[in-house]
C-alpha cells in the first residue's frame, strides 16, 4: 500500500529533531541556560586541546577561517595561558623547516624574534614533533658517537643564546651513560694578520648527550649542512691526529 506524500511529510516532521528546530521550540530562559552549556562543554575541549601539548612541543596552527591553499604556521610552544583574561591560549616561536638538525630539532627561526600568540578559540592546532622525541633523536645520535668523533652541539636545546649561525663543535674524548658524555670544545682561532687559522681544544667537560646535534664527517668537505667547518676540515683531522700521537708519546713516557 502506497502512503500518500502529504502524510509521509506529517510522519517526518514529528522525526524532525534538528537543531534548528528545537532552538525554534525553547523560551528565553532555555536558550540562557542552553548558552552557559554550550561555553562550558567549549571551555572543557579547548583546555584538553591546550593540555594535548606540552613546552617546547612543535606544533602546526591553522585559522579556522583560512584559505585551505595557505601553508599552516609552524611554532614551538613556550607557554600556556599567557594571561587570565584568554586562559586557553598558547604562545609560540615561528618556524620554518631547515634540512640540519638545530636546537629546535629540523627547524630553525620563521622571523628572529617572531613570537606569535594563538588563541584556541580561532585557531586549530595539531601536534607535529613532542619535546621528549628531540632529545631521543639527539641521545641516538651521541650514541653512535665513538672517541676521537668531531660532534657538532648546542649550548642549551630549545633556545638560542647567541645568533642563530653561531654553531659550536667538540671532540668527543670519553663515553660515559646514556646520557653523558665527555668532550672536548673546539676553539677556533682566526689571525686576520697572517691569515692563518688556528684550532685549540679545550678542557674536557661533561655534557648532557640531548645537547649532540649531529656527527662531523671530516672526510667530506662538501656537506652543504656543515658550510661553516667544511673548509677547516683537514686542519682539524690533523690536529686530533697530533694531539692522539702526543698523548701516546707522553704515556710512553710516564
Amino acid at each position: 500500500m502506497n502512503v500518500p506524500d502529504e502524510i509521509w511529510i506529517e510522519i517526518l516532521s514529528y522525526c524532525d529533531n534538528s537543531v534548528e528546530r528545537r532552538l525554534d521550540g525553547m523560551n528565553a530562559q532555555q536558550l540562557i541556560e542552553l548558552n552557559k552549556k554550550i561555553d562550558l562543554e567549549t571551555n572543557k575541549k579547548l583546555m584538553a586541546i591546550r593540555n594535548s601539548v606540552n613546552i617546547n612541543d612543535i606544533i602546526s596552527i591553522r585559522h579556522r577561517n583560512s584559505d585551505s591553499g595557505r601553508d599552516d604556521i609552524v611554532g614551538m610552544v613556550l607557554t600556556k595561558a599567557v594571561s587570565k583574561t584568554n586562559p586557553n591560549s598558547l604562545k609560540i616561536l615561528m618556524l620554518q623547516p631547515i634540512s640540519r638538525n638545530t636546537p629546535f630539532g629540523y627547524y630553525t627561526f620563521a622571523i628572529i624574534g617572531g613570537y606569535l600568540l594563538i588563541n584556541l578559540n580561532r585557531n586549530d592546532i595539531k601536534l607535529i614533533k613532542k619535546a621528549e622525541d628531540t632529545i631521543h633523536h639527539n641521545r641516538t645520535i651521541a650514541k653512535a658517537l665513538c672517541v676521537n668523533d668531531i660532534c657538532e652541539i648546542t649550548p642549551y636545546l630549545f633556545t638560542y643564546i647567541s645568533c642563530p649561525k653561531c654553531r659550536h663543535f667538540a671532540l668527543v674524548v670519553k663515553k660515559h651513560t646514556y646520557a653523558n658524555i665527555e668532550i672536548q670544545v673546539i676553539k677556533i682561532i682566526h689571525s686576520a694578520v697572517l691569515e692563518h687559522y688556528d684550532i685549540v681544544f679545550e678542557p674536557p667537560q661533561k655534557i648532557n648527550t640531548k645537547l649532540i646535534l649531529k656527527r662531523i664527517n671530516l672526510q667530506d668537505n662538501t656537506d652543504q649542512d656543515d658550510n661553516k667547518i667544511n673548509f677547516l676540515k683537514g686542519l682539524i683531522y690533523d690536529k686530533v691526529n697530533h694531539k692522539n700521537n702526543l698523548s701516546k708519546v707522553l704515556n710512553q713516557i710516564i
